[in-house]
C-alpha cells in the first residue's frame, strides 16, 4: 500500500469521505501537524485538540475517551 501525503495533494483523491469522522490532534504534536485542508477530503469531520503530544491515548487517556464519547453521543 502506498502512503499518500494529503498535505501535498492538489485535489481530493477520489470521492471525499462522506461518513461522519472525528480527528483528534495533540496540540503539541510536532510529528503530525494539523492539516488545515482536512475538510476538503473529509467534509463531515469534527476536529478536536488536546494539550499533549503525538500519543494522545497514552498522554491523556481520560480526555481522549471523553472527546470520543461526546462525539459518539452527538452522532445519535
Amino acid at each position: 500500500m502506498a502512503l499518500i501525503n494529503l498535505a501535498e495533494a492538489e485535489t481530493p483523491l477520489g470521492e471525499p469521505l462522506k461518513q461522519p469522522a472525528l480527528m483528534i490532534y495533540g496540540d503539541q504534536d510536532f510529528a503530525i501537524p494539523r492539516f488545515e485542508r482536512l475538510a476538503e477530503f473529509v467534509p463531515n469531520v469534527d476536529v478536536a485538540g488536546l494539550d499533549c503530544g503525538h500519543w494522545i491515548q497514552e498522554e491523556m487517556p481520560e480526555e481522549t475517551n471523553q472527546v470520543i464519547s461526546e462525539w459518539l453521543e452527538r452522532q445519535g
